[in-house]
């Protein structure tokens, strides 16, 4: 048996209806061409609540610039989290840290808000340099127009030898830090390091 569905909102039809029994749609013109089609399921329809059901996401990337160019793009994040892949670079005076990959988790709602999420790196080098404080808690005090979302760091040290290596510090230190922050799409605001 060949089920018949309303077009408009996809109820089933009892056979012969010229009219739709949910919607009240005529189904039949005047001169008896039916307006609908004979189908064996009715179409999905998306309903506004369900187009703005949040939904998880994870995109990775190979660069922090087709990360950030993808982040411009996207304007319906709710919450978001970023992982991070180095790898080392190694210097004749300096090792140097290096994105190898970018994994970003978002939940994505469906509709449009005015921030812009942004990931920003910078790289500190110092002389018996130890440092082991709260990275966001510094940035987000020196940038009071942003909101830092996460920070996360990696340190490389080169030369720990005699006193250094006694007390566990390197002769020269290397710390890149990457930041992810949200700032006002509007006015778009960069990191203070």
């Amino acid at each position: 048996m060949n089920m018949k569905y309303c077009t408009l909102c996809g109820a089933q039809l009892r056979e012969n209806a010229r009219f739709c029994n949910m919607c009240g749609v005529q189904l039949y013109s005047m001169s008896a061409e039916p307006l609908m089609c004979n189908k064996t399921e009715p179409e999905k329809t998306v309903s506004p609540a369900e187009f703005n059901t949040p939904r998880l996401e994870t995109l990775h990337f190979n660069s922090l610039r087709d990360a950030n160019n993808a982040l411009t793009d996207i304007k319906d994040i709710s919450q978001i989290s970023v992982n991070f892949e180095t790898r080392n670079s190694y210097g004749l005076l300096a090792n140097h840290s290096k994105i190898s990959s970018v994994k970003i988790d978002m939940v994505r709602t469906g509709m449009e808000n005015d921030k812009l999420y942004q990931i920003a790196e910078h790289e500190y080098t110092h002389l018996l340099f130890v440092d082991r404080s709260n990275i966001s808690q510094k940035l987000q005090a020196k940038n009071p127009a942003v909101k830092i979302i996460s920070a996360h760091s990696c340190t490389n040290s080169r030369g720990q030898a005699g006193l250094g290596m006694m007390i566990g510090v390197g002769v020269q230190s290397n710390r890149k830090v990457f930041v992810l922050y949200s700032t006002d799409r509007n006015q778009p605001i960069g990191i203070r390091f």
